[in-house]
């Protein structure tokens, strides 16, 4: 048995009198505990600060607060999960565990820490297989959480166990009591919870209904074996070491999708009878939550959080305002200090360090400024709505608008740390071409190798951020767009963090590090409309507007202003025909929008004897 207890902290120091348990009335802020998986250092342990549990700020500008390379066997931490103890200690247990290193072969620990100020921590770790004989066989030791058993008197410790059984690997929960140190066992492990099929990434929270309901990740599957569903599963019991009884009733949002989820985490929203299920959406890059009042009926449509960090697995709880400045003070960080004000409700700080560098709204065939000419190509065009609103219309076929070689380089030169960029666009229900792949924006040297671009994937089931500098980095929505009505999309990077929002809501972040900049010299075609890979479609029967490109990040509110002064009609200032052998105009009263004379009607905008008429066929 390998044990080690140290003091992690800057200087050397002891613990100070046993701190009290607050009443939850002193409770005004929330501390988001987690780990991450983008960018340097993800399996190191990570602070976030919240006045609302909602709107997030890292702490440490979203570096490690301890370095798991001095607290863990394998030098790597995941699923971190934070109590506030009985006795106002602090306590977190974590997967032990160096998947960037060793891969996923085989985690064989639990991470022990305590602390009594959320600043200094010590140290310990159990090694199953070196500590208990009868675990030699333990793989994988995944997700611990720590919750106080008032009947024993002690902190119980259970976690998701995978052992090499004769008939198959399966997971498992099992249970230990910590010592009164909190630095190893008393005794071995138990079996706290067999699901029928599996169970991972297991929580228990004590319900409003005085039972205990265990949240875990699970599945069920056909006579088969093949999977049926998969998501958030629950099990409740009278007695917090059981049994518990499984109702294979799936909670979140998406058991009925393709799209998986891990890492559920349940808390109390501070002074009400609210409860929070958040969940790793991991594959999408999200992290969203559904809420409930009693623990047994939830919210069916998921929320997403406001953050600037991207959290993988981790837990919340909620912490007083001195915590919370104590914790700025040892972790300081941008716009964190906000969270400490208590008047008002707290908004997203502005970044007030660049400005709108272009806008095309289309009343002219340049941007607003006059500065970089549009031109329609194939068959788009400019048309007029009923209320007089000039927007862009791609047509039936190839119609795409460039923008022309000067704008991009002139702007995207000026796209670094922080910008934004945000289309109104609404596609049409027919002759569309949403089954396919197909680009609202192109920014790019035209080729497939140097883009700034936004995607439908073919199905109109995610529409993407894509930036590429011979790598490619993306920011799934997962979100289709409903057809014949107007829509906002905007693109937003804060930092090393992509955000997409539709319709003003944030749909995704992921950490993303490559700037506009990097490539603006080689930004030569810049195109709406158009993909420079042959394969895709151009986005046909389609209309856009008000594409604007900022320096600067815009707050969450103001991707939310963008959206609600989108366009709101869709009617053409026109009759909308078809022209047939009974109906066919004579040669000399065709005309184009812009007075040309026609020879016969063309698909787009026609002027036939006096009236506009939109050929759609």
């Amino acid at each position: 048995m390998k044990k080690s207890f140290l003091l992690i902290c800057l200087l050397a120091a002891t613990f100070s009198a046993k701190a009290q348990v607050p009443d939850e009335s002193e409770f005004s802020r929330y501390l988001f505990t987690y780990f991450t998986r983008t960018g340097d250092l993800q399996e190191y342990l990570r602070f976030g600060l919240s006045r609302d549990a909602v709107n997030w700020r890292a702490l440490n500008n979203n570096k490690p607060v301890l370095a798991s390379d001095t607290i863990a066997y394998s030098h790597g931490i995941r699923d971190p999960f934070l109590l506030r103890g009985q006795n106002g200690e602090f306590l977190i247990v974590c997967t032990d565990m160096n998947s960037e290193r060793d891969g996923w072969g085989s985690n064989p620990g639990i991470v022990m820490l305590r602390s009594e100020d959320l600043v200094h921590w010590t140290h310990s770790y159990v090694h199953l297989p070196a500590q208990y004989h009868n675990f030699s066989d333990a793989r994988f030791v995944w997700a611990p959480e720590v919750i106080y058993d008032e009947n024993e008197g002690r902190y119980m410790v259970y976690f998701t166990l995978q052992r090499n059984y004769e008939s198959g690997p399966k997971y498992n929960t099992y249970y230990a009591y910590a010592n009164d140190d909190f630095t190893d066992f008393i005794s071995e492990p138990k079996l706290l919870f067999a699901a029928k099929y599996y169970s991972i990434d297991n929580d228990i929270i004590k319900g409003p209904d005085g039972k205990w309901h265990l949240f875990y990740k699970g599945a069920t599957f056909d006579s088969n074996g093949n999977e049926k569903q998969h998501g958030i599963l629950r099990a409740v019991s009278d007695n917090l070491t059981g049994p518990y009884k499984e109702d294979f009733v799936f909670l979140d949002a998406y058991a009925n999708t393709s799209t998986a989820v891990e890492g559920s985490s349940t808390f109390k929203l501070i002074g009400q009878q609210k409860y929070i299920l958040m969940y790793d959406v991991y594959q999408e890059g999200r992290f969203e939550f559904q809420t409930s009042t009693d623990l047994w009926n939830w919210t069916k449509e998921p929320q997403s959080f406001t953050k600037d960090f991207m959290p993988c697995h981790g837990s919340v709880i909620p912490i007083t305002l001195e915590e919370a400045k104590r914790l700025v003070e040892a972790f300081p960080s941008i716009d964190v200090d906000s969270i400490l004000v208590d008047e008002g409700t707290w908004q997203e700080p502005e970044d007030t360090g660049g400005s709108l560098l272009v806008s095309y709204s289309f009343d002219q065939n340049a941007d607003d400024s006059g500065k970089y000419t549009a031109s329609p190509k194939g068959s788009a065009q400019f048309i007029v709505l009923e209320d007089n609103n000039r927007v862009l219309f791609t047509g039936n076929e190839d119609g795409y608008l460039s923008l022309g070689p000067l704008m991009g380089p002139a702007v995207f030169k000026k796209l670094n740390r922080n910008y934004t960029i945000s289309l109104d666009i609404c596609v049409g229900k027919n002759n569309n071409s949403l089954n396919n792949h197909c680009w609202a924006w192109s920014f790019g040297n035209g080729k497939t190798s140097i883009y700034s671009a936004l995607i439908n994937k073919g199905g109109n089931n995610n529409w993407y951020y894509e930036i590429n500098q011979n790598k490619a980095y993306q920011t799934n929505s997962s979100r289709g767009l409903s057809t014949g009505e107007w829509h906002n999309v905007t693109v937003v990077q804060k930092n090393n963090y992509n955000s997409i929002f539709i319709d003003g809501e944030r749909c995704a972040m992921t950490n993303i590090d490559i700037k506009p900049s990097n490539f603006a010299n080689s930004t030569k075609q810049s195109w709406l409309g158009r993909s420079p890979y042959e394969s895709d479609s151009f986005m046909t029967n389609t209309m856009m507007d008000n594409l604007r490109i900022y320096s600067k990040a815009l707050t969450q509110a103001q991707v939310k202003e963008l959206y609600e002064s989108r366009p709101k009609t869709t009617a053409v200032a026109t009759s909308i025909n078809s022209i047939t052998n009974e109906n066919k105009p004579e040669n000399n009263n065709i005309y184009s929008l812009s007075g040309q004379r026609l020879n016969s009607p063309q698909r787009g905008i026609n002027i036939i004897n006096n009236h506009k008429i939109l050929i759609t066929q």
